[in-house]
Parts: structure tokens; sequence; C-alpha cells
């Protein structure tokens, strides 16, 4: 199904939109040439759409396909997810045979909008948050899966700051959990994990921002004066 769908995409025409997809590209292309940060706005601080796009450039040079190299991968992620979440052959089957037949996946994984970006990091999170008691179980998931699991959710969040609406799910897994026989073991086996991951990706971003835009806060303050005006 991937690879299907992978022939459909290079088989669609690929949309280049004068308007945030250029901007978009436009600042990839600037990274993947000269570095650097500290505008302020908003195609500057989405770096989970700007800087994978730019490493592409470097490697595999500055073409069209390219530029929307990242939304391709974002929607198989998807497909992934979808299949990953069903529950058996059957089911896993209809739903990457809906994702392979859905036009506005194909659509989407033909520009460069965050928007996909950020659902399919957002779905992962949520796949792997709803996969805990599983998970736990195994000694070689139970600490990869909650900072997977967070790390997941900070990319989505660097994409687009839409990815917040994921963190009522983890406060309703909280609350639920509180009243479960294994709630110590799903706590320390998860939820420390994922507090811990969490604080150090945010202490980074943070420490990110401070270095390039002198305030760790700026981008988000400068975007909202941006906004405001």
């Amino acid at each position: 199904v991937l690879l299907l769908f992978t022939l459909l995409w290079t088989a669609c025409p690929q949309e280049f939109i004068a308007s945030d997809p250029w901007f978009y590209s436009q600042r990839a292309f600037e990274l993947s040439r000269h570095g650097g940060f500290g505008r302020g706005d908003v195609f500057d601080q989405r770096i989970g759409v700007t800087l994978p796009v730019a490493l592409a450039y470097r490697t595999l040079g500055v073409r069209l396909a390219t530029t929307n190299l990242w939304p391709l991968l974002a929607a198989l992620l998807v497909i992934v997810v979808v299949w990953s979440a069903l529950p058996d052959p059957r089911s896993k089957t209809f739903g990457a045979l809906l994702c392979l037949t859905s036009v506005p996946l194909l659509e989407s994984s033909t520009a460069l909008y965050p928007d996909l970006i950020a659902a399919a990091f957002m779905a992962l999170s949520s796949l792997l948050l709803f996969s805990r008691r599983r998970l736990i179980r195994n000694r070689r998931t139970w600490l990869l899966a909650p900072a997977a699991a967070v790390a997941s959710l900070f990319v989505a969040f660097l994409a687009k700051e839409s990815a917040y609406w994921v963190l009522p799910l983890w406060a309703l897994a909280l609350i639920a959990d509180r009243a479960e026989e294994d709630r110590r073991a799903l706590f320390r086996r998860f939820y420390a994990p994922a507090i811990t991951a969490a604080i150090l990706l945010s202490a980074g971003y943070l420490a990110f921002c401070g270095a390039t835009c002198s305030a760790p806060l700026a981008p988000r303050l400068q975007s909202a004066t941006v906004g405001e005006g």
C-alpha cells in the first residue's frame, strides 16, 4: 500500500502554490544554504516543516518533488498509524485501502502545508498513548514508547501549534488511569518517562529560541504581535 501510494504521488501533479508553500520552501532553501533563524514570523518558527525540507535540499537537490517529499512521508505515516491502530487483518486492509483511495490525503501530500505533517505526528503520538498498557509490558518498549509519544507530539508542535489539541487526550488518560489497579506501573513506566522527555524537549526548545532569537519566548511573542497587527 505504501508503495502504491508513492507511485500515485509521483504520477500526481505536484503543487507549488504562491502562498504558504512558497514561503516555507523559501525558508527551507535559506536554511539549506546559509542556516540561521530568528525572524520571528510563523514561517521561521515552524521548523518542523522547514528543517526537514532544508535537509532534503542539501542531500537531494532543490526540486519540486524534493519540496513535497516531507508531506509524502507524513501521508505514509498516516497510513502506517491507521494500519497499526486497527485490531485485525480485515479491518487493517480496509483502512489501508481507504487511505490509498483518499483523494484529500493524496492531494495534501503534494503541497508543503504544515497541516498534514502535524496531523501525522499527532496521530502517532495518540496511537502510542492509547497503546500504553501493551507497550509497558515489553521491556524493550516501555521506556522508548513514552519518549517517542512525546517526541512525536513535539515534532507536530514544531510543524503547527494546533498540536496542543492532543494534550486533553493525555490529561483524560492520566485521570482515567488513576482508578486502575496498575496505575503505579503506568506512572513509573509510561508517564514518568513521558514527563521527563517533555521537560527535556521543552528546555531544549527554549534554549534554541534563546540562542537564535535573543530570548526563549521571542518567536511566540513576535508572532503574537504580528497577528495582533
